[in-house]
């Protein structure tokens, strides 16, 4: 484990790729999976993809919290223009039956 934190210290682009390549690794196996194994192989990508970025924080300066009420404001700007939008763009609509997980796992608990 110290072999590979020297390696992420000593270069700037292995703590920034390691994450993504993880998991994208993981994204690409999520369909060998089955039809339910792949939900919780998504559920688990997300929370090592997570951990990692968490893990990668001491070897990116960029992913060091800094606080700014200018950040905030154009946050809260953002979530305004998004929510604002959402009467006036086209919602597209699913067709076909929808997947229904209650109904499926009822049937088929194992």
């Amino acid at each position: 484990m110290n072999l590979l934190r020297e390696k992420f210290k000593s270069s700037p682009v292995y703590p920034r790729v390691a994450p993504f390549v993880v998991f994208l690794v993981l994204t690409f196996g999520q369909g060998l999976m089955g039809q339910y194994g792949q939900y919780w192989l998504y559920v688990a990508k997300t929370l090592v993809g997570a951990w990692l970025l968490w893990e990668m924080r001491p070897f990116v300066v960029e992913m060091r919290w800094a606080f700014s009420w200018e950040s905030v404001i154009v946050g809260v700007g953002i979530f305004v223009l998004w929510v604002g939008i959402d009467p006036y763009i086209p919602h597209i609509e699913a067709s076909g039956p929808r997947w229904n997980a209650l109904a499926d796992y009822s049937r088929n608990p194992g």
